[in-house]
């Protein structure tokens, strides 16, 4: 009985022990001239029994209650009556709960010898509940509609968004409608019978702020099905100062000057015409600047666009120059390949290749259209960091230096895709690369997410980037977000919040920037919502090793009243007793 018995307070134990004791040895001295009485000692142990009362009115006793050994099974959205049928059939007296999101699944008494889920499953942030548990996640739905979903929610003007997906069990004629705040159709795409469907969207984005397009599925009758909000911040596209330097003339950098020259970009370009004769050209600029490959020149120009022969006959000087302007002012540099480009000595080159034997490629990202390549493609290595991929390996790529990046690829003749019609595929390979290799600005502060989608009244974890000591981050509301610092990195902090309102919201670093998000309402996107909560249940619980249930025993506290009760009554006597007659 003994070992069933602990303290809440049990840090107290010997000091409440030794001034229990001091007062009772008090109370001995107090009743030493009836030493030799019957009423020394029964005072004695009344009063033994009030201060042990009111020792343990401080140190507060829990009894350790064993758990019952039972089953039990948790019902979560779509389950199987079948499923919950069955089991009921094979453990008697099973025990069933409901599964609410974000509240406590069992009670602390409530220890089941073993547990199933039925359903898609309990949220991520609610999987920790069921650790010490043998549980068996018994989900077997397969959502219907799109369960995966990629495109960026933060954009530039005059980009193409292009928005990825897969659509399960899809249902030949239904089809995805992708429209515009005002809800005029931008694209749509007619689905096929295929059980998992790969889709792709796009539309051009003209004007920053804040929007929520609308992804919608019909079916053949041209009834909507469902209609999911889809969020993307637009900013302002920057204008880049681009510096082209080639051996000689190319169709391929020919076709982007004038790529770039239409985004806005402002862009030199130095050919070679012969010898220590060159031709330059000016796009967007106001001024004519001097080709001057010198950390002070270069430091003019966001991006440096060079081929291989430029590059190996750069002397020593200006190539440290150029090196050095990418690793201290963080020049992006790319270097145009030719075919000699796998097996020669490249300055400022640290690319490895691999053979092909293809040289029309698909990425594995939109544009889905063969792109012309040389024979070869890039190593992976850790400092790789790709940019298109496809089977066969990586296509284009860049490597950290400094606070800048070199990039390059393995593509040829891109130009071809622009002759073929493609020209959306064209812009948006150049539009990635240009993106990834530039010089990047250097905010004060920088916000981050992995969520894909943020629900209303769920947990919103996100990260910031700053170099205050102790940033200050606040809701629309002006509620205090804690952060917590990293423990290897001490200006990346975390945060997380509980977001009430749908629709756009914002986070605010004081004196600093802010960070725009949208809320979803729960009613959207419900297969891909189901689709993460199955996966996550299957991950967490698809492992676990069965735990023999030792009764994690229930702490339940003695209530303090009784101590009070008994510890009044015997005070009370103590007090009363020398005052009766013949006491």
């Amino acid at each position: 009985m003994i070992d069933d018995i602990s303290f809440i307070n049990n840090q107290w134990m010997w000091l409440v022990g030794l001034l229990a004791l001091m007062l009772w040895l008090v109370f001995v001295w107090k009743e030493r001239s009836a030493f030799s009485t019957p009423k020394f000692f029964v005072h004695l142990s009344i009063s033994l029994v009030a201060i042990v009362s009111l020792a343990m009115m401080a140190l507060k006793p829990v009894l350790s209650i064993p758990a019952k050994s039972f089953k039990a099974v948790l019902l979560t959205e779509d389950y199987n009556e079948t499923q919950l049928d069955s089991l009921k059939k094979e453990h008697k007296r099973l025990a069933v709960y409901q599964y609410a999101v974000g509240e406590p699944i069992l009670h602390s008494s409530e220890v089941p010898e073993s547990f199933f889920i039925l359903g898609n499953g309990i949220k991520h942030f609610d999987l920790w509940q069921l650790d010490a548990i043998n549980t068996t996640y018994l989900g077997e739905n397969d959502p219907t509609g799109i369960i995966q979903l990629k495109y960026d929610l933060e954009n530039k003007v005059g980009n193409r968004a292009i928005i990825e997906g897969r659509y399960n069990n899809a249902k030949s004629g239904h089809k995805l409608v992708l429209l515009d705040p005002s809800e005029t159709p931008l694209d749509s795409l007619l689905l096929s019978s295929e059980k998992n469907q790969d889709f792709t969207l796009s539309m051009d984005l003209k004007v920053k702020g804040t929007f929520v397009f609308q992804l919608l599925e019909k079916d053949s009758l041209g009834t909507v099905i469902t209609k999911d909000p889809l969020p993307i911040s637009v900013s302002d596209q920057n204008k880049l100062n681009i510096l082209i330097v080639n051996d000689f003339p190319a169709f391929e950098t020919k076709y982007v000057k004038n790529y770039l020259a239409e985004k806005g970009h402002r862009v030199l370009s130095k050919s070679g015409l012969t010898k220590d004769r060159y031709k330059f050209e000016y796009f967007n600029m106001d001024s004519k600047p001097l080709v001057d490959f010198t950390e002070e020149g270069l430091n003019h120009f966001d991006l440096v666009f060079i081929d291989v022969s430029s590059l190996k006959k750069l002397s020593r000087t200006k190539r440290n120059a150029l090196e050095s302007a990418v690793r201290e002012q963080g020049l992006g540099l790319f270097i145009q390949p030719d075919a000699s480009f796998r097996t020669a000595t490249i300055p400022l080159s640290t690319f490895n290749f691999t053979s092909s034997k293809s040289t029309q490629l698909v990425l594995d990202a939109w544009p889905k259209v063969k792109v012309p390549s040389y024979p070869f493609t890039i190593k992976s290595a850790f400092e790789i960091q790709p940019i298109h991929t496809e089977d066969a390996g990586i296509l284009s790529a860049y490597i950290r230096s400094g606070q800048g990046r070199i990039g390059t690829s393995v593509f040829q003749n891109t130009f071809e895709l622009v002759l073929n019609g493609d020209v959306e595929a064209y812009q948006e390979l150049w539009a990635a690369i240009i993106e990834n290799i530039s010089k990047k600005d250097m905010p004060s502060s920088s916000w981050s997410t992995k969520a894909p989608l943020v629900f209303q009244d769920e947990p919103f974890t996100f990260q910031l980037r700053t170099q205050e000591n102790i940033p200050l981050v606040t809701t629309d509301e002006n509620a205090l977000i804690p952060m917590v610092q990293d423990i290897d990195i001490s200006s990346l902090w975390e945060g997380v919040s509980y977001p009430k309102r749908v629709g756009w919201n914002k986070h605010r670093l004081q004196e600093g920037t802010s960070f725009n998000y949208y809320v979803v309402d729960s009613v959207h996107w419900k297969a891909m919502d189901a689709q993460a909560i199955i996966n996550d249940n299957k991950r967490h619980f698809g492992n676990n090793s069965i735990i023999k249930n030792t009764g994690t025993d229930s702490k339940r506290p003695i209530n303090p009243l009784w101590f009070l009760f008994v510890f009044m009554a015997c005070t009370g006597y103590l007090w009363l007793a020398p005052r009766l007659p013949h006491s």
